[in-house]
């Protein structure tokens, strides 16, 4: 219905879209939408996100402000006239017309015709419609450095003589930054952090047959025992918590490019200092375990209305005292390839935090959803897909795994 209210009253091209107030009755003729896989014609940017953002990692400049979508015609035959717009918020920014296939159809913007600047996770809408069908492209805003936010990404492990001058109380690792409500749903739910974490004996007690015993293990229980004098046994009792999740090993974790590991480094710590150095040989995989902890399965799970945010906010920050980091991008497709591949580039991570929602287990806490309250989900996950991308870093909005 909106693709028919853009091409106006009678169905021609119009130059804005239907006055406010107009009703959309069953006589308004609607354009069927088709997915690309039906052939061409097909919509094409000139430089896709992941292009720029490897460039930016290989050193070179940040893109330039502007960007340049085209029509490849291919072997397709219908008849025109084909017009092809863009709009951003639902509002109308540019649109070119041809009568006839093959003739150029091309539409360059500025990111600066979008006001209120474009935010994070935000994209431009480019529409090629015609009398029997129509294509759509999202393509994300030109790459900007701030995008790059590489900061909190990696934290080297206490030396010694830190470790014995740092009081460790568990009541001030829960202890929030922000303020914050919670909701009064109960839900279970579980967490998977994936990191590099250094190399070191792994806990005492655990059969380590055919798997990699991580040293942050050990490392992460020692610190806990250091709060038991210093803290309240309601913290302590959580703190405790933290020793039944899982420390293993999960090989998917892969590390960061060079350049990725060079700036979170850099982000973290003094260029040239001694943590910087330590910081980027975690980032790169050098002296390291692939580790994954995991927070306990059914019926002690994580639940919000059982000091879950205590709970995670407590493991975090001890986790940051044994060395850890978070590999950022670990390629892009391009890069790979060793050229620039606009058709189906994306970014590769290096790590990731999986949260899983217990929505049927009975031993869970909450109540077992039905498959109809399931798909309800997955539509309001569909329907709020670019508001949930703006809270992910910039890579990961072409993340082939998170997408």
């Amino acid at each position: 219905l909106a693709a028919a209210a853009r091409r106006g009253p009678g169905g021609g091209a119009s130059k804005g879209s239907w006055p406010t107030g107009t009703l959309l009755t069953h006589d308004t003729p609607v354009l069927p939408s088709y997915c690309s896989k039906d052939g061409p014609p097909h919509i094409r940017c000139g430089s896709t996100f992941s292009d720029q953002l490897a460039n930016v990692l290989s050193g070179g400049a940040a893109s330039a402000s502007s960007m340049a979508v085209h029509v490849e015609w291919g072997d397709a035959d219908v008849a025109g006239p084909f017009t092809l717009m863009v709009r951003c918020r639902g509002i109308e920014l540019a649109r070119a017309e041809v009568a006839a296939m093959h003739q150029a159809l091309v539409l360059e913007i500025e990111q600066s015709d979008a006001s209120p600047p474009l935010q994070p996770g935000e994209c431009f809408v480019f529409e090629l419609s015609w009398p029997s069908g129509s294509r759509h492209l999202h393509v994300l805003a030109p790459l900007a450095p701030s995008c790059l936010a590489h900061g909190s990404l990696v934290s080297v492990a206490l030396t010694g003589a830190e470790l014995a001058n740092t009081k460790l109380n568990a009541e001030q690792l829960m202890a929030p930054r922000f303020p914050m409500r919670f909701s009064s749903v109960v839900r279970g739910f579980g967490i998977e952090i994936e990191t590099l974490t250094a190399l070191g004996p792994g806990r005492l007690g655990v059969d380590a047959t055919g798997a990699v015993n991580p040293g942050a293990g050990a490392a992460l229980d020692a610190l806990v025992e250091r709060c038991v004098e210093s803290s309240p046994p309601h913290s302590l009792a959580i703190a405790r918590r933290c020793q039944s999740w899982v420390v293993g090993e999960d090989n998917a974790i892969v590390p960061a490019l060079e350049r990725a590991a060079q700036l979170a480094a850099e982000a973290a710590y003094p260029a040239g200092s001694d943590h910087a150095k330590r910081a980027r040989q975690l980032l790169l995989n050098r002296g390291t375990h692939k580790t994954e902890f995991k927070s306990p399965a059914p019926p002690t799970e994580l639940s919000f209305g059982d000091g879950a945010a205590d709970e995670i906010r407590c493991m975090l920050r001890l986790v940051s005292r044994v060395g850890v980091a978070a590999p950022s991008i670990h390629q892009t497709h391009a890069i790979a390839a060793g050229k620039m591949e606009p058709e189906g580039s994306a970014c590769d991570s290096g790590c990731a935090i999986h949260v899983h929602i217990n929505v049927r287990n009975v031993d869970a806490r909450g109540k077992v959803l039905s498959a109809r309250e399931i798909v309800h989900v997955v539509l309001a996950w569909v329907r709020f897909d670019l508001v949930t991308s703006r809270f992910a870093r910039a890579w990961y909005w072409r993340e082939p795994s998170c997408a």
